[in-house]
């Protein structure tokens, strides 16, 4: 077991997108809805992640030191979020430009994506079972995305990140468990289970000829389990 995946391509770029029939330039349907969806997976969690930290911040203004630290993660998740949207809008707009495709994100920058998102002395645990193995840019991004999304639902609901993240590699497949714990006061760590998010969740999994399945667990918490095909090097 190890306490973060360092497998995978985080830099890899998106497959150059075709012209759609018309316009020179412009993304394919099938691109646009992509980076759409991208969009909104970012926008939502860093906006969520910025009004969580705010809260927090409000009630430790006794506290410089713990203020200090949410207006830091506030300012990170800011910056992080404009950078990631112009990198989409370029997509958009310039998909064939000097830069290209925007990068996607992969298995290597989940550990950021939880520290920017983390609220003050909260953390999520991240492991890995299964001997590690590089995956395709898309399954990598898929499960980024995946990941993401979760984080964004339980700091909604929760006020928290997921407790616990893990990725398994098994034969001919790769396992996404995001497990929330039930928020305190008892109260069932809901989700929105017919928001666009989750059906995007759904939609990535089903796009690589996976499944995921969401759901509350007994106790209160939530639990997202995604499985996506690795059929391995060819």
């Amino acid at each position: 077991m190890r306490a973060r995946p360092g497998s995978g391509a985080a830099g890899a770029r998106r497959a150059a997108p075709g012209p759609a029939a018309g316009r020179p330039g412009t993304p394919g349907p099938d691109v646009r809805a992509d980076l759409l969806r991208d969009l909104h997976d970012a926008v939502t969690h860093r906006l969520t992640a910025i009004v969580v930290q705010a809260d927090a911040a409000q009630t430790r203004l006794p506290d410089r030191s713990a203020t200090a630290a949410s207006l830091t993660a506030i300012a990170a998740s800011g910056r992080a979020a404009l950078v990631e949207l112009r990198a989409l809008l370029v997509g958009l707009h310039e998909p064939d430009g000097p830069t290209g495709p925007p990068a996607a994100p992969g298995l290597s920058d989940l550990p950021a994506l939880l520290v920017l998102a983390a609220p003050p002395g909260r953390a999520a645990r991240l492991t890995v079972h299964g001997i590690e193995r590089p995956l395709p840019a898309p399954t990598q991004a898929a499960l980024y995305r995946i990941v993401q999304e979760s984080v964004t639902n339980a700091l909604r609901h929760t006020g928290a990140l997921p407790s616990a993240i893990t990725v398994r590699y098994g034969e001919g497949q790769v396992e996404l468990e995001v497990r929330t714990d039930p928020p305190a006061g008892g109260r069932p760590a809901g989700t929105g289970g017919a928001g666009l998010g989750s059906a995007a969740m759904r939609e990535r999994a089903a796009g690589l000829g996976g499944e995921l399945v969401a759901g509350p667990r007994p106790d209160g918490g939530y639990r997202v389990l995604t499985r996506l095909p690795d059929p391995g090097p060819a």
